[in-house]
């Protein structure tokens, strides 16, 4: 079964291309009849420009997909800065096209005016597409089921910052650890370490993250026993700050995650 928010990434994309087909349109219409500065002698022909508009959109689904404004969408305010990254991907990509494109000759007022429009047109449909998204988590529509493995300090702080923050659209089911009968911040406790499979399939699960203190490290071998064969997504939730008075931040090196102290 498809899920829902699978549905919504593909209308969001479908979104994107035609939010950027607008702004190719409206550029011409302000560069040519609303703001016709500098000047021009002749109106140059709307085929001329409308041609370019199925290259346009292929270009733009090259570059929304590779800087990758589809697989992080829990972050509201991340959005604006994948926005203006697919966009510079876009400008650069329609620059190397142009190159070699000498049918047409584009208006560079009108380019200035498209690259404005763009971005901001991305950042409306984002704004809309939120909007609706969360009319539908408020209904229970389009929530991810998340169970978190752990009944430590860390998952204690990880809880907390999902119930800060609703938009995210992930319903806590509750938490597995090897103290029997402890829940964690109103979520109560569904079982040990071995009775993984049978909570994930009872809860409909669709996320583990598994936010295990220092002190239970141990008991990680066997989370990964258990979680071996499950086709859930998995996310680690390091213990970083326990026992730590510092503020860490987790850096990327060469594809390799670093914690700086």
């Amino acid at each position: 079964m498809i899920r829902l928010s699978q549905v919504f990434l593909t209308l969001l994309f479908l979104a994107d291309l035609l939010s950027l087909a607008f702004a190719w349109v409206f550029a011409y219409w302000v560069r040519f009849y609303a703001f016709p500065i500098p000047p021009i002698a002749k109106v140059a022909p709307f085929g001329d420009y409308s041609r370019a508009l199925p290259w346009l959109v292929g270009v733009g689904a090259v570059a929304f997909l590779s800087q990758g404004m589809y697989k992080n969408l829990m972050r509201q305010g991340h959005q604006t800065w994948l926005i203006l990254q697919a966009c510079a991907a876009l400008y650069v990509l329609l620059l190397g096209l142009g190159f070699f494109y000498r049918g047409v000759t584009f208006s560079r007022a009108f380019a200035i005016y498209f690259f404005l429009f763009a971005p901001l047109a991305l950042g409306l449909v984002r704004y809309v597409a939120w909007r609706v998204l969360a009319a539908a988590r408020k209904r229970g529509k389009n929530l991810v089921h998340v169970l978190v493995i752990g009944q430590g300090a860390t998952a204690e702080r990880f809880i907390k910052k999902i119930q800060a923050s609703e938009g995210l659209g992930m319903h806590l089911h509750g938490v597995i650890g090897h103290q029997a009968g402890q829940g964690l911040l109103g979520l109560p406790w569904l079982g040990g370490y071995g009775e993984l499979h049978a909570v994930i399939e009872q809860q409909g699960i669709q996320q583990i993250y598994i936010a295990l203190d220092s002190a239970d490290q141990a008991d990680q071998d066997q989370v990964n026993h258990e979680l071996a064969s499950t086709y859930v997504d998995l996310f680690n939730v390091p213990d970083v700050y326990h026992g730590l008075n510092i503020n860490p931040q987790i850096l990327d090196l060469e594809g390799v995650p670093v914690v700086a102290l």
